[in-house]
């Protein structure tokens, strides 16, 4: 019985121990949670992001814009800083360039009535969080509220580049505002999609002469015009000779033409999409002043080939040919440098359907001697032929003796050892930088050959996209 007792009296001190165990531990447990709770709640305080200067964060913010998107647009990133934090919202606030792109992407006639409210009045917030820094204005849609037109040309003396794509009727009103783009740069004129109720770009009519608007234009230099196969409307004569660029997208020769005499040296001439007109589209009146030219996807109705017979541009340095998917082309380049007598220093070429022949003949007239740059394209077509032509032909006969950069792209498979290293060898010193695009994940060069070219003094540089000069 006394062992019973005792071991009765054993068992109790046991519990009591574990119950005090249990309880310290409670109690210890709860320390735990609160002191974890603490970390969790001021964690941030401690956050290294937390104690970047203000001028870091404006350049997080500002490399994490999307430009193409509005602002309030929730897939817009300034639309989630502003409710980080209000430190992060002060920055934001305070930072007027956060706020000058103005986009509007939507067929604005589909807004239900709230939704024009809410627009008119996140513009009307935009503007004024951006003061008064220069404004970024794109705007697509059809027609386009009054009261969101009359509030963006009501800041028209702040606009530094503007995308218009409206419906042909705005384009009257936008002709016959007094407003005043003082320091607009860069400008894009065109249409929301395809043709606009049947409306096929700028009509001819009294209303659409644009003399007033260029007028208001005086520091434009980079013109972008977008003509749906349509006119040119009336009034731009005034703008043309003092553009440093000029892009025409979907336009007729017919247009062209008359406009190409009065653009200066310095003017960068881009034709995009353009067309031949049915009988001809004539000739240039006269010889050209531009010093470089560029034809992409100029294929409609033979354009390209009518269009470089109407033209002479003695002066002509930089001459690109992108996209223009047809037969004969580079003959048809031959003869345009033949019959400008010009000086060609950069040149790039589509060659996916020009024999080797064909681009040899090219690159050995005298107007392409001084090419210094030379970009070819080969639309996944085989590339081995040309680089072993220029590679075992002498640098100091006929083919562009003078090549100091060479820009291969679309190249159809791995570029070959042996051709690769021995155009170098054959160039060098002359020829100082390989441009070569990335294939689909691949390396265009094979390591071996890229470490050979560099480490024997030439440039490589391997490229995803890049624009022409």
């Amino acid at each position: 019985m006394h062992q019973v007792r005792k071991s009765i009296q054993d068992a109790d001190e046991e519990i009591a121990r574990l119950q005090d165990a249990s309880n310290r531990f409670s109690s210890e447990s709860s320390q735990l949670e609160a002191l974890q709770s603490f970390v969790e709640r001021h964690r941030g305080v401690a956050s290294a992001v937390r104690w970047l200067p203000s001028e870091i964060l404006f350049e997080i913010f500002t490399h994490s814009l999307n430009t193409k998107l509005p602002l309030f647009n929730s897939k817009n990133a300034i639309s989630n800083i502003i409710r980080v934090c209000a430190r992060w919202r002060a920055v934001a606030l305070a930072s007027p360039s956060l706020w000058r792109h103005f986009v509007f992407d939507r067929r604005l006639s589909y807004l239900r009535s709230g939704e024009k409210t809410n627009l008119l009045r996140q513009t009307s917030l935009q503007l004024q969080r951006s003061r008064q820094t220069p404004l970024s204005v794109h705007l697509t849609g059809y027609p386009i509220e009054q009261e969101l037109l009359d509030t963006l040309l009501a800041m028209s003396s702040r606009w530094q580049s503007a995308t218009l794509r409206i419906a042909p009727s705005d384009y009257d009103q936008l002709f016959t505002s007094r407003a005043d783009f003082t320091i607009l740069k860069e400008l894009t004129l065109g249409f929301n999609g395809d043709s606009y109720y049947g409306a096929r770009g700028f009509v001819q009519s009294p209303a659409q002469d644009a003399t007033g608007f260029v007028q208001s234009l005086p520091a434009l230099v980079d013109f972008t015009l977008d003509g749906n196969f349509g006119h040119i409307p009336r009034g731009f004569e005034s703008l043309w000779p003092r553009l440093l660029a000029c892009t025409l997208v979907r336009c007729h020769a017919f247009s062209i033409l008359p406009i190409l005499p009065l653009f200066s040296p310095e003017t960068r001439v881009s034709l995009v999409d353009c067309v031949a007109d049915v009988g001809g589209g004539g000739l240039a009146p006269g010889p050209l002043a531009i010093s470089a030219l560029s034809l992409t996807s100029c294929h409609h109705n033979h354009f390209f080939d009518g269009f470089l017979a109407a033209i002479e541009a003695p002066r002509l340095k930089k001459f690109v040919m992108s996209e223009c998917y047809q037969y004969q082309s580079l003959p048809s380049i031959a003869t345009f440098l033949s019959e400008s007598s010009c000086t060609l220093t950069h040149l790039a070429l589509d060659v996916r359907y020009a024999t080797l022949s064909e681009l040899l003949t090219l690159l050995a007239l005298p107007h392409t001697r001084h090419i210094c740059a030379l970009d070819i394209d080969f639309g996944c077509t085989p590339s081995a032929p040309v680089i072993n032509a220029l590679a075992t032909r002498p640098a100091r006969h006929d083919i562009v003796p003078n090549l100091r950069s060479f820009t291969l792209r679309n190249c159809s498979s791995v570029l070959e050892d042996a051709g690769i290293l021995a155009l170098h060898a054959r160039r060098r010193p002359i020829l100082q930088q390989l441009w070569v695009q990335r294939r689909a994940g691949d390396l265009p060069l094979s390591q071996f050959a890229l470490q050979a070219l560099k480490s024997d003094g030439l440039e490589v540089v391997i490229f995803q996209h890049l624009d022409y000069w």
